[in-house]
């Protein structure tokens, strides 16, 4: 069968449907100049006019996958061939990489971006790298020749300010975290801020857990003792004895939500929510207030009905759905997302429904925790696509998608154990792993959207604590263990963080 290639000489989009594709495609002449083309359709065939259209990148081919609002015009000619050609020996231009050593989005891993066309050839540079033709700094991987848009939707407007080796971004949001209590929390809250983190929201499963107003109150000026620097979101426990008139002043009292637990999922869920129906009320009155409703969103194991924590999570998604049809008024979060149909679910549901993700979850793949039970948490992580969707809807921008770490510290001996208990610890060090993480796949322009922007504009917080972090590219290790005074075991204890003893990019400057 004959072919023809299509040969794509500049960057494209992932973002576009092949419906898209096609209809331009069917249009196509030699030299025309089509707005979008996604790198998925690499390798597929197209019929025109009697013969076949095979898209594939070629020498100097260099691909950048960059938020979907930027329009960048992609130049496509047709070249003969007889059969479906094989992979080139493309070359970086700037370090001679062949393909073999390229990402999987076609550049050389160590040069993550592409400015504009200058006599005909691309350069690939880090981002804020200045170009050497155009001069031009700031997002350069969206220029063309002499054309340089000041704050074009999608740019560098609301990007953070970044250099190669220096990112400066506002202080984090972290809004899903666990402090504990007692001596464990005194460990863990002065460390808050070496995270760059300075606003976070309290999760209420303590033991006893946090029920009513007073006992919020309680528990936050314990924290604000602790660090006074940090701004602590309060929130409730759902259970049977919760009534709108506690609602009611628990809002008034400063209180930003309440939290389902459905019971027996996760730590200290042991009074955890059966049915939903019997809160009506509850959520009618938070409806009308103005406080969030905030979802574990899972439902428990039954082997009768094949429900295990690979699935916990697929399976409860009607449930929020349901409750956003029900009261649609309600701001509502689906914390700690780890599945594709999580993402696609919370995206197709009205501006009132946002959604968390962890650090962890957007490393940790199901084969990162089976036996390795200091990657254990609630809910576990999943499959490759899963985490995949994670990552490409933080690459999206999207608004309703924000940073809540999870962090949940406990006792090494609690983990290392036959009933290891779930949680993962990434206080301490929030940011840096965030940013080593975000730039593994190219996404640290998002950064400071995803983990100080996008959570605040949700919660309709105005933070006062905010301060100015300046984060370092350099390589250092991850401490191997964090140590605190357990006088209620007489011993003492240490928690092993998230990723010890291994490399992260990233660190704060202290100075």
């Amino acid at each position: 069968m004959s072919h023809k290639l299509v040969v794509a000489t500049e960057p494209f989009v992932n973002f576009v449907s092949d419906a898209f594709l096609k209809k331009f495609i069917l249009n196509l002449r030699t030299d025309y100049t089509l707005n979008f083309l996604t790198t998925r359709n690499f390798g597929s065939s197209i019929k025109y006019k009697g013969s076949w259209l095979t898209i594939r990148p070629t020498r100097n081919s260099q691909i950048a996958k960059i938020p979907n609002r930027i329009n960048t015009a992609s130049k496509l000619h047709f070249h003969n061939s007889d059969t479906t050609p094989v992979a080139s020996t493309d070359r970086c231009p700037l370090c001679e990489k062949t393909t073999n050593t390229m990402s999987r989005l076609g550049h050389c891993a160590e040069h993550q971006w592409v400015c504009g066309s200058h006599d005909g050839r691309w350069l690939v540079m880090n981002w804020g790298q200045e170009c050497p033709t155009c001069k031009v700094k700031r997002d350069c991987r969206v220029c063309k020749i002499n054309q340089h848009p000041e704050n074009q939707p999608g740019d560098s407007a609301n990007y953070p300010e970044i250099s190669e080796k220096i990112l400066i971004i506002p202080s984090a949001s972290d809004f899903h975290v666990h402090f504990r209590q007692g001596d464990l929390m005194n460990m863990v809250v002065p460390r808050i801020v070496e995270g760059g983190i300075s606003l976070c929201y309290v999760m209420p499963n303590l033991k006893p857990p946090i029920t009513s107003t007073e006992q919020a109150l309680v528990y936050r000026d314990k924290l604000e003792k602790l660090d006074p620097n940090v701004s602590f979101l309060m929130s409730l426990y759902l259970n049977p004895d919760l009534t709108p008139e506690e609602i009611r002043k628990a809002k008034e009292a400063g209180i930003v939500g309440v939290k389902l637990y459905p019971r027996g999922v996760t730590t200290n869920s042991d009074i955890g929510t059966e049915s939903y129906k019997v809160y009506y009320p509850v959520f009618k009155t938070m409806e009308e207030v103005g406080m969030i409703l905030n979802l574990h969103g899972e439902i428990p194991s039954d082997i009768e009905q094949d429900i295990c924590v690979m699935n916990a999570e697929e399976k409860f998604l009607i449930h929020l759905k349901e409750l956003h049809a029900d009261f649609p008024e309600l701001k509502i979060v689906l914390e700690h997302a780890t599945t594709k149909a999580a993402v696609e679910m919370v995206k197709s549901l009205g501006d009132t429904v946002g959604c968390t993700i962890t650090i962890h979850h957007l490393q940790l793949t199901v084969d990162d925790w089976a036996g390795q039970f200091h990657n254990f948490c609630k809910p576990v992580a999943k499959f490759p696509h899963d985490r995949q969707a994670l990552r490409d809807v933080i690459l999206e921008g999207h608004p309703r998608f924000f940073l809540g770490t999870d962090s949940a510290p406990h006792p090494a001996h609690h983990k290392e154990c036959a009933q290891s208990c779930a949680g993962v610890f990434t206080t301490p060090l929030a940011l840096p792993y965030l940013a080593t993480i975000l730039d593994s796949f190219n996404a640290l322009h998002m950064l400071k959207s995803f983990a100080c922007e996008n959570g605040k504009k949700f919660y309709n917080i105005k933070e006062e604590k905010c301060r100015e972090i300046k984060l370092i590219r350099e390589n250092w290790l991850v401490p191997n263990s964090y140590p605190f005074c357990n006088t209620q075991e007489e011993k003492s204890g240490i928690v092993i963080p998230f990723w010890a003893g291994k490399t992260l990019t990233w660190k704060i400057d202290s100075n």
